[in-house]
């Protein structure tokens, strides 16, 4: 499953927690800094590239590997044959030795028989005991500056892997005095300079079962400011000799015998399930460059394999018992066979995910280690991620992840590929916990999800080994560059590898779902995801996602349909020349020794007829290339602008059948839809010239398949460039069948789908649709919703505001219009007649726009959701299923764009009337174009026929001011206030004292008040003579269940003045008014209601 990063707006401790390995995965963990080299992708090889089956893709436009090299320290193994490193010292000429050991090693056996062995031979020595486990990059200066002035010429390590690590930057640094520290360290944290010479005799003695070191030309340690581990690799650096002596390792401590198996156990994994060396790219101009850590090889497997199986035997034993001398030798021999493995192939993300692990402890000590600091040892740290990492890397290979299992003795004869994953990370979690006092998880570790950012910090920069890991591609890489912009207001997850069933059951804790092609959303994940607002797809094809049961549930679907044309375009050309100029096959020839230069001669495309079908924006730009290249070009395309083609130097014809003929070259550039799929038909093809040549870089399925192989077989057509498949990869098809057949036709060129894939695309679509969910999420339109109508941008920029105002008056209007009537003692005497048919007229600017559906769904979430249940699934009314909703609630909304100018200092005004029930129109959202206003309002009028006054139509206009919605009439009355928090709406008759009154009740209550806007009855009746608009998103529920509050006065009780004056009081208050309050307004006198809004 491909990467499927979401959005969440909270999450739980606990849900963090669980997510930090997908997080880190994302930011592109993998391995260890020094267990790996900067260099990977890896030609095709003799050993069985098809066999692999790896996700990794390949890029052919580099040169891939062909070649491996296996390189590993001599070794000495045996019981005491710790006793002979004297007469090997000086055997190497060495009369000046740097002893490398700590203190506590320095009281063993092991350093009092080397101390032995050098007097004995009459070498003169130093010993630093210094070193610290886990080392620093103080601590390796500390013991570089001890070294430097005794200035020995050889070196001794005796310890585990931290002091054989430090003892190789003593060798290296005294050899480079003048180098500075950071000249050869990996990049992108140091220089990566190569170790240019050899070193000094280094002899290793190991008296630990883990890292392996003696056979590796790595050393590894912390960058403090960086809180990150680094090291340097070089061949250079690997010990001359390494003596395994496995009575020195019987002194280790159970709980260091533990966590040192647990490093050769990750060793082996992660060395087995690396990418083959083939997969590396490019190949090194110099054999002297090849790196020393090259992915897997079928030498490399051996070790790690037998390692594997041996870790598996024996490292519990040695753990448990400390007299089981044979566990004890058998996982040193592991360690090094590992050694030798991991030290050629590679590790990946244990050790990448492990160094932030260990390098930013703050205070977890590791039971059964005398320290006084903080410590999380190195095969602890490396193993916690484990089970996790290899259920991810699963599918990159299931026949290696089930060997691999199997070593653990679980019996994979029944079980699937696609579980393979599960199966190995299941029984490594079980051998940790027997193995037991192995932490569960990174909050064990003492971590929180404080820690998250500086932990996926600190893993980033391991840039040597980020492409051994199987399952990441450089589509990632350009992803992790975009999730900042999320992450500056959202919560974001980032999951790789997910199941159907596993996406089913997360889904429903995000607002937001981005996704790439290979990710399914299917009807049952769209159900599901009871928050969702919108699904980004990175790229332009939505195959992958159910569109039209998104569109139902109101969920926007978008993707990013311009991020990648060049790319494409570019593809394109880049296939037409290959294809005219035979470039794959001639390259292959050379490669292979040969020199045939008169079997690839090609044609020239220069005076060529190139015929496009789709002059859209990939479409126009390679016209325009095609051009440069001296192309005649002639397009079909019943959508293309005849001035824009023009414009390009393309003749536009009016059929394929016209078309077809022409064409010595012919390229697609068509969406997938109903009507184009196998539109390149046997017949179509029959029509092109003999000799013709034909691209696809479009969607696969366009094309028919089969008619094409038959059309290249018969020599219709000379060539034929896909980079689109019906079915993909296409890898899958059975052999010997027809699309089998066509990848192999010798006129065929290939690639696998990588019209978009280029940095810049990938960058492009990324930063697009995260743009795109960051706009959403903040209740603005979206640019490119597959599931919404197109909006240009300027229509964008301008309807924008509006949506916010439409809303907001189809709110005002549910709350304030279609309420109940009350007497003084709070008796509702009848319920509001909730409208359901409307008019929304449109002047000004707002009359000009090409589409104002937005506006539409803003008015249809205003009017429903103060009557909505929130919990509801069609709480979510947007543009994509307003029109859905407004049908399901008997909803009719009449749009009209008025031509009468507008009057007043606003740009547009939008007037929202709703008719009495009188009579319905037939259509739930006619856009009757435009219409003379005074007509508009004279068909309004006319529709009310009863007395009573509920039976009048009620109207409420609006306008912007810049971005801010004012509402500028209510009924008869004109005012002028921003729709927005708790309103009380009085309506009085305009006599003296009315405003002291209101304000000193509301005083008394503690109820303050932001604004007062009085507004006088200024229109005649309910005439209209102007409105406003806006959009926005939302849905509804039963009329029952209205919220705010409307009392009315009995004006059986209170005095009506002859001739009284009517006005609005709209105040803004700070607080819900008690009913009793309200009653108590009412009561004065003169006041004939009170509404109560929420906007």
């Amino acid at each position: 499953m491909s990467l499927s990063p979401a959005v969440r707006v909270a999450r739980t401790a606990a849900q963090r927690s669980r997510s930090l390995l997908q997080a880190i995965q994302f930011g592109h963990p993998p391995s260890c800094p020094c267990h790996s080299n900067p260099n990977h992708h890896h030609g095709p090889s003799v050993f069985g590239e098809a066999r692999r089956r790896l996700a990794t893709p390949i890029d052919h436009s580099r040169s891939k590997e062909y070649a491996f090299e296996m390189a590993a320290s001599s070794i000495r193994f045996g019981p005491g044959c710790t006793k002979e490193v004297g007469m090997d010292l000086k055997n190497l000429g060495a009369t000046r030795v740097c002893v490398v050991t700590d203190g506590n090693v320095a009281k063993l056996d092991a350093m009092k028989q080397v101390v032995e062995g050098l007097t004995k031979e009459n070498i003169e020595f130093t010993v630093y005991d210094k070193c610290r486990v886990e080392p620093k990059d103080y601590s390796i200066k500390d013991a570089i500056a001890f070294a430097k002035p005794y200035n020995p010429d050889a070196f001794l390590a005796v310890g585990g892997g931290s002091v054989i690590d430090t003892a190789k930057l003593m060798n290296l640094y005294t050899t480079f005095p003048e180098a500075d520290f950071l000249d050869f360290v990996n990049a992108p944290l140091g220089k990566g300079l190569p170790i240019q010479g050899k070193l000094k005799p280094l002899v290793a003695v190991p008296t630990t079962a883990g890292t392996g070191s003696e056979t590796t030309g790595t050393a590894i340690f912390d960058l403090v400011d960086k809180k990150a581990k680094t090291g340097i690799a070089h061949r250079n650096l690997k010990p001359t000799l390494g003596i395994c002596d496995p009575i020195n390792t019987r002194t280790m401590p159970s709980a260091v015998h533990a966590s040192s198996g647990l490093d050769v156990l990750c060793h082996a994994l992660e060395s087995w399930t690396a990418i083959p060396y083939y997969e590396r790219s490019p190949r090194p101009a110099n054999p002297i460059q090849r790196p020393a850590y090259q992915g897997a090889n079928p030498i490399s497997d051996i070790f790690s394999m037998k390692a594997l199986r041996s870790t598996v035997k024996y490292l519990p034993r040695a753990a448990k018992d400390a007299d089981d001398f044979e566990a004890q030798s058998e996982m040193l021999l592991a360690a090094t066979l590992a050694g030798v493995g991991f030290g050629n192939a590679g590790v990946h993300l244990c050790h990448g995910l492990s160094y932030p692990i260990s390098g930013q402890n703050v205070s977890y000590k590791h039971p059964g280690y005398q320290i006084d600091s903080p410590l999380i040892p190195h095969g602890v740290s490396v193993a916690v991620t484990a089970p996790a990492v290899f259920k991810f890397t699963g599918p990159s290979n299931p026949e290696r992840h089930l060997e691999a299992a199997a070593a653990f003795g679980k019996d994979v004869s029944q079980v699937k590929k696609e579980s393979a994953g599960e199966v190995l990370s299941e029984a490594l979690a079980e051998f940790l916990v027997n193995l037991g006092d192995q932490p569960r998880g990174l909050k064990a570790l003492g971590f929180s999800e404080g820690s998250l950012d500086d932990l996926v910090e600190g893993t980033i920069p391991q840039q040597r080994v980020l492409m051994l890991a199987p399952r990441l591609s450089h589509e990632v890489n350009e992803e992790r560059e975009q999730i900042p912009l999320l992450r500056k207001t959202l919560e974001v997850d980032e999951k790789k590898g997910l199941s159907p069933e596993e996406l089913l059951s997360i889904i429903p804790e995000y607002e937001a779902l981005l996704v790439r092609s290979e990710t399914k959303v299917t009807a049952d994940v769209l159900k599901a995801a009871k928050k969702l607002k919108v699904v980004a797809r990175a790229g332009v094809g939505v195959d992958n996602v159910d569109v039209p049961a998104a569109t139902k549930l109101g969920i926007v679907v978008v993707n990013s349909p311009s991020g990648n044309i060049q790319a494409a375009a570019e593809h394109t050309i880049a296939l037409l020349m290959s294809m005219a100029r035979h470039v794959p096959d001639s390259s292959s020839s050379v490669k292979g020794g040969n020199w045939e230069r008169s079997k690839f001669v090609g044609v020239e495309v220069k005076g060529k007829v190139l015929g496009i079908v789709g002059l859209g924006k990939v479409g126009l730009i390679v016209a325009r290339m095609a051009r440069g290249l001296g192309m005649t070009v002639i397009a079909s395309d019943p959508y293309a602008s005849e001035s824009v083609a023009t414009a390009a130097n393309v003749t536009l014809v009016s059929s394929l059948a016209e078309l077809l003929p022409q064409c010595d070259f012919l390229t697609i550039h068509t969406p997938m839809l109903a009507s184009t799929r196998g539109m390149m038909s046997a017949t179509e093809l029959n029509q092109l010239k003999k000799g013709a040549r034909i691209l696809n870089v479009a969607r696969g399925g366009i094309i028919d398949e089969a008619a094409l192989l038959e059309a290249l077989e018969s020599g219709h057509l000379a060539g034929a460039a896909i980079d689109v498949f019906t079915s993909e990869p296409p890898a899958k098809a059975e052999p010997g069948s027809g699309l089998a057949k066509l990848i192999q036709h010798p006129n065929v060129v290939c690639t696998p789908h990588l019209g978009a894939s280029t940095i810049e695309a990938q960058e492009n679509v990324s930063i697009d649709v995260c743009e795109q969910v960051l706009q959403i999420l903040q209740g603005h339109l979206p640019r490119s919703a597959v599931n919404a109508p197109i909006i240009l941008p300027a229509e964008y920029k301008t309807l924008q505001p509006f949506v916010r105002l439409v809303e907001k008056m189809g709110s005002l209007y549910t709350q304030h219009f279609s309420q109940g009537d009350r007497t003084q003692d709070g008796k509702r005497q009848g319920l509001g007649q909730q409208r359901t048919t409307f008019d929304l007229i449109y002047e000004g600017e707002l009359a000009g726009m090409s589409s104002t559906k937005p506006l539409f769904a803003a008015l249809i979430k205003g009017l429903t959701s103060p009557i909505t249940d929130t919990e509801s699934s069609s709480f979510n009314v947007n543009i994509v299923n307003a029109e859905m909703v407004a049908k399901e609630r008997g909803i009719f909304v009449n749009e009209q764009k008025s031509r009468d100018p507008v009057m007043q200092a606003y740009s547009s005004l939008v007037t929202l009337v709703a008719r009495p029930p009188s009579r319905a129109p037939s259509l739930s959202r006619p856009t009757s174009g435009h219409n003379n206003k005074e007509a508009a309002i004279a068909g309004l009028t006319a529709t009310s026929n009863k007395p009573d006054r509920r039976e009048k139509q009620h109207i409420i206009s609006g306008y912007c001011s810049d971005t801010t919605p004012f509402i500028s009439r209510l009924d008869r009355f004109a005012t002028s206030f921003v729709p927005d928090g708790r309103l009380l709406i009085c309506h009085n008759y305009d006599s003296p004292g009315k405003i002291g009154v209101v304000g000193s009740i509301l005083g008394r209550e503690a109820v303050n008040i932001n604004f007062m806007s009085v507004a006088p009855a200024s229109y005649k009746g309910n005439s209209i003579s102007s409105g406003e608009a806006g959009p926005t998103l939302g849905t509804g529920a039963p009329a029952a269940a209205i919220t705010g509050d409307v009392r009315r006065g009995d004006t059986a009780t209170t005095p009506i003045p002859k001739e009284a004056a009517e006005a609005l009081m709209i105040l803004g208050v700070d607080r819900e008014v008690r009913g009793e309050v309200v009653d108590e307004l009412i009561g004065t006198g003169g006041v004939l209601s009170v509404s109560s809004v929420v906007l």
